[in-house]
């Protein structure tokens, strides 16, 4: 049987702006055109169902993913097509697919390298292309008719295409300058397992420094899981359902923003035996890999688990400082402790601990400032008797059911106010029991409240305790 095979083109791409020296760092204009022909009988079909859209895959020439199936209208001109105008940088770009479609069919594609149907085009996927300024780009694709193949001739899986869910994403990294968009991996997964794209491939992507397109298919109403990676940048993971997602967002992005992946102490050794020069912490977690840079020239590597493990080092004298450095699978800490006679800290910075949920720490030695804004999962939080201690801050959205600070400290009224207010708004966002302590001492029978907290926050305070069965202490409201 005689294979039915068109030719498409691409048009030459024109540019929209230029700058006179470099790289042109603005878009040039590309669209895609083409013809197909009448077959003769031993062809196949003479008319079948029109292609309506274009669906194309690209590539830069590192290997980034610049888009995948891109959906580009076909236009028909007699008995010619041509797309919408489609934007890309001046640079060198790979095909990866290219399929014409109708409804949600495939009609016609170019076979990959190393498929059987390979040999039957000069040029099979990957095909790699120029796009350049004052450049005639002229580039002949060749499509062939799938309804007389399957979808394995042309090295796919499957020609299923129907992307239900549909999301742009814009990943930022902060500096001293604000916000800016970042080069990030982006998967999908359902049950443990990257969901796979209608093509066989894994349901990843690169954002390559620009808002970029999410489509996947399956249930709109399934709950799936958004993992953001960069390195150096803890991952970013979001539980959603498309169809909620969507609704949500609207016409916007969605704008996930990535944090340091920082976990680091000021820490100087210090026990009740004066020969015993130590420092240690405690870590609870999933299954995972620590190593801790100890400051003083030696590191140790600990695996993380549900049960609390000690991270202890013994340093060659005491009130020294020591920068302790802790990186691996930081987005698998969920609890941080370190408690009286273990060491003191000078500062210490847990913005990496994205999955945080219990912090505790009772040393008599602390930080003046404690920062868990970014902690956004954060659960359950105990500071007792931390006498330097001025202020803790709180993530607004975190989900509390316990939160403690008990004195002597150094906390002033509005630090206590604010404190108040963030747990009480987390309450009334999300209904639920839980237990605050907000004492001046953390021997009970000589603690008062601590702050005082003002009128407002007392009346937040009894509506914790009346309104939302909160367990609040000392209960002098």
């Amino acid at each position: 049987m005689k294979r039915p095979i068109f030719w498409l083109v691409l048009l030459g791409a024109t540019l929209q702006h230029c700058v006179e020296e470099g790289q042109d760092l603005n878009p040039l204009t590309v669209q895609f055109t083409c013809m197909l022909s009448g077959q003769s009988p031993e062809g196949g079909r003479q008319h079948g169902e029109e292609p309506t859209t274009l669906r194309i895959s690209l590539e830069d020439n590192d290997g980034n993913v610049v888009f995948t199936l891109k959906e580009i209208q076909l236009l028909k001109l007699g008995d010619a097509y041509i797309t919408e105008p489609l934007e890309l940088l001046q640079g060198y770009y790979r095909i990866t697919d290219f399929l014409l479609v109708a409804g949600n069919q495939v009609q016609y594609a170019t076979p990959r390298r190393d498929s059987p149907l390979a040999g039957s085009v000069n040029s099979p996927l990957p095909f790699g292309l120029w796009v350049s300024k004052g450049r005639s780009l002229t580039v002949t694709m060749e499509v062939i008719d799938v309804t007389q193949q399957v979808p394995e001739d042309f090295g796919y899986a499957s020609f299923f295409i129907n992307v239900t869910n549909l999301f742009d994403i814009a990943v930022f990294t902060t500096s001293e300058q604000g916000y800016s968009l970042t080069d990030a991996k982006v998967r999908i997964l359902k049950n443990g397992e990257v969901v796979k794209l209608p093509i066989g491939l894994p349901a990843e992507w690169t954002t390559n420094f620009q808002t970029r397109q999410i489509s996947f298919p399956g249930n709109p109403d399934d709950t799936y899981l958004l993992e953001v990676k960069r390195e150096g940048y803890a991952t970013y993971r979001k539980w959603f359902v498309p169809r909620e997602l969507k609704a949500s967002l609207g016409n916007l992005p969605l704008k996930v923003y990535l944090v340091p992946a920082v976990f680091t102490m000021l820490a100087y050794a210090y026990t009740v035996n004066p020969n015993s020069h130590n420092f240690s912490f405690f870590i609870t977690g999933h299954s995972g890999i620590v190593k801790v840079d100890w400051g003083d020239g030696t590191s140790d590597t600990y695996n993380i688990s549900p049960s609390s493990i000690q991270l202890d080092h013994s340093y060659p004298s005491a009130y020294t400082y020591y920068p302790i450095s802790v990186t691996g699978d930081l987005d698998m800490i969920t609890g941080f402790s370190a408690f009286y006679q273990n060491g003191g800290l000078n500062t210490i910075n847990v913005q990496g601990l994205t999955e945080l949920k219990e912090f505790s720490m009772g040393l008599n030695f602390s930080p003046k400032v404690i920062d868990l804004s970014h902690n956004a999962k954060l659960e359950s939080v105990w500071l007792p008797a931390l006498i330097d201690l001025e202020n803790l801050i709180l993530p607004t959205d975190g989900i509390y059911t316990f939160v403690s600070i008990s004195g002597p400290n150094k906390f002033s009224a509005a630090a206590v106010d604010k404190i108040v207010d963030v747990v009480y708004k987390s309450v009334v966002k999300n209904n639920r029991q839980g237990e605050f302590t907000l004492s001046t001492n953390w021997i009970p029978e000589e603690a008062t409240l601590l702050g005082p907290p003002s009128a407002e926050s007392l009346v937040k305070l009894r509506r914790l305790r009346d309104e939302y069965n909160w367990v609040i202490f000392p209960d002098e409201l």
